[in-house]
């Protein structure tokens, strides 16, 4: 159940930035790869409802 590769090409692709990019990068080193995958599910969730209140903001 090593699904780092799959994971790891959706991470550069929700998240272009290099900052956020290190960080995930850690979190990946640092701690188990379930671990890694409740931390970057938290973050795209996050990253998502930051795109919907742009979309809202630009609406309004």
């Amino acid at each position: 159940m090593h699904q780092t590769h799959c994971t790891w090409q959706q991470l550069s692709f929700f998240f272009s930035s290099q900052n956020v990019q290190r960080y995930l990068a850690r979190c990946y080193e640092k701690s188990s790869i379930q671990d890694a995958e409740k931390k970057f599910r938290k973050l795209l969730s996050l990253y998502l409802l930051l795109r919907t209140w742009e979309k809202l903001l630009r609406i309004i």
